[in-house]
């Protein structure tokens, strides 16, 4: 059909009141609305001998309009394809749904692009990532229901192990660009020198710090993923003094040249299961002589504990109270502050050292004893061991110590605080230690730091085992 009409005509073309249409071109019309409004459409005959019109689009120059000559070129388009068979319907069906899948992938791209400059412009660096983690995660606060969250000294390990292993390799660097190989390159040069237990601690708060941040989608994956601990040289210590060791422990400590204070709080520790940061940083104010009570309000599981005293752990314990020196029962040199734990420890330690240190005890082999070497953590294990050889049920030793329950459901059910059943427990091991100590004076004397027992003692101890 021969072209009968122009863009001039169509302009002018005007509303009458009913549909009309013009041919445009080749099975082209221009069809105007009642209204005026002039819209192209493709009319042909189908096989079943119907007359079919195709809309096009509207006619204009804007955004998903179409001008005249574009009209007649998409009209010669369905004619070619009509001559090849297609349906031309079916041909305008896939054309609408390619543009309406090519504008969704255009709208996704946009949001993708408009997200990764977002994240962009906000990427943390690893040295901003730990300051968040430190003070989001580590840093010690109680909530308002009473909870305490967070670590005991505020993430000052955490810092320290991050300032000196960390930064100077992946501090500046963005968070989200750490990968395995770099984590390996922290923690190689730790395990290369021997120190693995140091190499593990350095991966756990790597590891709880990358899980901060990818739960904040700071990062999208944690690079410490698949990383394992390395176990060797991590053995599980099982050290504990014997019965004829506290004994000998107790002849021994005369000729050790400790303090007072010191002397009382090896007995305080092996009396009560407490830990050393327990004692060291413990407030006279929370020990109840007359009642036989020691309150600590918070151990290292967050929870605070109870402790009865046992007249043996009453009468060493009053040896602390009596120092008051600002108000710690144990403190330090000045007594402006309570005394460091390794400090402590160390007191111990210094005499179980088989050759002497300079500046150190000159008593370097004083509390030696045949097991070997012990700590002031193997006190603690003592002092259950001991409960458990005398009748205490596991359950109220762990009560003791302040050891929390694995098991969720009983820690969320089983709620008693079983105190008669622990001070009966408590009373039971300073029995237990009474008669040790008291019988330190009748005992057989060995000389400091011969590692060997009085034969009497080792029969003794052969036959007890067996």
């Amino acid at each position: 059909m021969a072209t009968t009409i122009t863009d001039r005509e169509i302009q002018q073309l005007k509303a009458t009141g009913k549909d009309y249409a013009r041919p445009a071109g080749e099975c082209l019309y221009i069809r105007v609305s009642r209204a005026g409004a002039r819209t192209f459409a493709y009319r042909y005959r189908s096989d079943a001998g119907r007359d079919v019109w195709m809309p096009l689009g509207d006619y204009g120059s804007g955004d998903g309009q179409l001008s005249l000559k574009a009209a007649r070129a998409k009209a010669a388009d369905i004619t070619a394809k009509r001559r090849t068979g297609l349906d031309p319907r079916l041909s305008i069906e896939q054309e609408r749904e390619r543009q309406l899948a090519d504008l969704e992938r255009s709208k996704a791209e946009q949001a993708a692009a408009k997200l990764e400059a977002d994240r962009l412009a906000n990427r943390e660096t690893v040295d901003t990532l730990f300051q968040l983690w430190r003070e989001r995660a580590l840093a010690r606060r109680t909530l308002k229901n009473g909870e305490v969250t967070g670590r005991k000294d505020s993430g000052a390990e955490a810092h320290y192990l991050y300032m000196s292993n960390v930064k100077p390799s992946l501090g500046p660097r963005y968070a989200d660009t750490i990968r395995r190989p770099d984590i390996f390159h922290v923690l190689d040069p730790i395990e290369n020198r021997g120190a693995v237990r140091l190499r593990n601690r350095v991966l756990a708060d790597l590891r709880s710090m990358f899980q901060f941040g990818a739960l904040r989608e700071i990062v999208a994956l944690d690079p410490t993923l698949k990383i394992p601990r390395i176990k060797a040289g991590e053995v599980e210590r099982e050290r504990h003094l014997t019965e004829p060791e506290i004994t000998l422990l107790a002849e021994q400590i005369p000729n050790a040249k400790l303090s007072a204070v010191a002397e009382a709080s090896l007995w305080v520790l092996l009396s009560t299961g407490a830990r050393v940061g327990e004692l060291s940083g413990g407030l006279v104010e929370h020990v109840d002589l007359k009642g036989a009570q020691w309150y600590l309000p918070d151990t290292k599981n967050g929870e605070s504990h109870l402790i009865q005293l046992s007249d043996f752990a009453a009468r060493h314990m009053t040896v602390l109270v009596a120092e008051r020196r600002g108000g710690w029962l144990v403190p330090n040199r000045d007594g402006d502050g309570p005394i460091d734990p390794k400090a402590l420890s160390k007191q111990f330690r210094d005499r179980q050292r088989p050759t002497k240190i300079k500046g150190r005890s000159k008593a370097s082999q004083a509390l030696r004893l045949p097991g070997g070497d012990w700590r002031t953590h193997d006190l603690r294990r003592t002092a259950a061991t001991l409960m458990q050889a005398n009748g205490v049920p596991i359950e109220i030793a762990d009560r003791c110590l302040g050891h929390v329950d694995p098991n969720r459901v009983r820690r969320t059910y089983l709620r008693a605080e079983m105190l008669p059943e622990r001070k009966a427990a408590f009373d039971k091991l300073g029995e237990v230690l009474e008669r040790l100590t008291s019988a330190a004076n009748q005992a057989p004397k060995v000389a400091p730091g011969k590692l060997r027992m009085p034969r009497k003692r080792r029969l003794v101890e052969s036959n007890q085992s067996s």
